[in-house]
């Protein structure tokens, strides 16, 4: 697996646009709560949008490298279903997708970001994805941008996975630096 952040031309791809576009609503179903409050559907109709290092962010993504299989990152639900208006479906051409994970940076304030989105697909976990994306995003932040003091991200009680790798990084709990509806909310900063 390689982990890299996309440039600009990357982030205009709609080969990599389409490849999370299918890799979000997976995220966003996995959490297996109502996120429409954060106008799920617009954010992926306008990536990479607030995340576009134009705008301060940025994009980790975790790719098979050439010569490694393609994993399925099609769930066996997912294949049965209609895709959302806002998903390409996966048939073009094959099922398969070459990004195996994500995490992205944007902006909320003064030397303020926040991490978020960060996820793995499920085949592929247990290989230290998720931890070598954040590696990744806070290496970037430390040595590339000093506009960016702190960062913050919130996750939820439930993904004992993600808070592992985040209390393990130094991400401490903070109270909650913005009102977010979902039960069992945790708000953390590096």
């Amino acid at each position: 697996m390689l982990i890299h952040m996309l440039n600009e031309d990357e982030e205009r791809s709609e080969e990599v646009l389409a490849q999370l576009r299918v890799l979000f609503p997976m995220y966003y179903k996995e959490l297996a709560v109502d996120m429409e409050w954060q106008d799920v559907d617009s954010e992926l109709a306008k990536l990479p949008g607030k995340y576009a290092l134009a705008k301060g962010g940025c994009i980790f993504v975790a790719t098979l490298d050439d010569d490694a299989d393609d994993v399925d990152c099609v769930d066996d639900d997912a294949k049965k279903q209609p895709a959302p208006t806002t998903t390409p479906t996966a048939s073009s051409s094959s099922s398969s997708i070459k990004i195996q994970g994500c995490v992205l940076l944007r902006m909320i304030g003064d030397g303020v970001g926040e991490v978020k989105r960060m996820f793995v697909l499920p085949k592929a976990r247990g290989h230290g994805l998720g931890r070598r994306l954040m590696d990744a995003l806070v290496e970037y932040v430390r040595k590339e941008r000093d506009d960016v003091k702190v960062l913050r991200l919130d996750t939820l009680e439930k993904l004992h996975g993600a808070l592992k790798i985040y209390r393990r990084m130094g991400f401490r709990e903070i109270d909650a630096y913005y009102h977010n509806p979902l039960p069992g909310v945790v708000y953390m900063e590096l």
